[in-house]
C-alpha cells in the first residue's frame, strides 16, 4: 500500500517553476533596476537633507523658527518617505498595464482572424483557432526555426 510520499501524487509533485516569457523576464529587471534607482535617489536627497539641516538648524532661524528639539535624523528620515512620493512617478506602472491590455486584444483579433477557422467536413463543424495564453506574441516572435520534411509540408512537431 503506498501512502504518505510514496503516493503517486507525491512523487509527481516535483519543483514548480513560474513561467515568464523572456520580454516578461526583462521587464521585471528593468523595473527591479528602477525601484533601486528611486530608492538611492531618495537615499542620496534624505543624506543631502540631514547635512543641511544639521549645518542650519542653529544658524538659519527664518527657514527653522521653531526648534522644537527635532533631531536631524528624524527630519531625514520623513523627508526619506516624501522625496519617494515624489520621485515614485518615475515607475512606469501603466507600462506593464498597457502591455497586458495590448496582449489580449491581440490574442482576440487573432482568434476572429477567418483565415485560421477550419472546417470539418464529417461533423460540419467549424472551428477557429482559441488563444489558451496571453504571451501568444511573445511565443511566436520567439519562432526561428520551421521543421519540414522532404516534401515541404510542416509536421505537427
Amino acid at each position: 500500500m503506498y501512502t504518505g510520499q510514496q503516493t503517486k501524487i507525491f512523487s509527481n509533485l516535483g519543483q514548480f517553476r513560474f513561467k515568464q516569457s523572456s520580454f516578461e523576464k526583462r521587464t521585471n529587471i528593468v523595473y527591479v533596476f528602477n525601484v533601486f534607482l528611486i530608492a538611492l535617489i531618495c537615499l542620496l536627497m534624505a543624506v543631502g537633507n540631514y547635512i543641511s539641516t544639521s549645518q542650519w538648524v542653529e544658524t538659519k532661524q527664518y527657514i527653522f523658527p521653531e526648534n522644537d528639539g527635532t533631531k536631524p535624523i528624524v527630519t531625514s528620515v520623513f523627508s526619506f518617505f516624501s522625496f519617494y512620493l515624489l520621485v515614485y512617478s518615475f515607475l512606469p506602472l501603466e507600462l506593464i498595464m498597457s502591455v497586458e491590455v495590448i496582449k489580449l486584444c491581440v490574442a482576440y483579433f487573432i482568434e476572429q482572424d477567418s483565415e485560421m477557422i477550419v472546417a470539418d467536413y464529417e461533423t460540419g463543424t467549424l472551428s477557429g483557432f482559441r488563444a489558451q495564453s496571453l504571451n501568444l506574441i511573445e511565443d511566436l516572435a520567439e519562432v526561428e526555426y520551421l521543421f519540414c520534411d522532404k516534401t515541404g509540408t510542416l509536421t505537427q512537431n
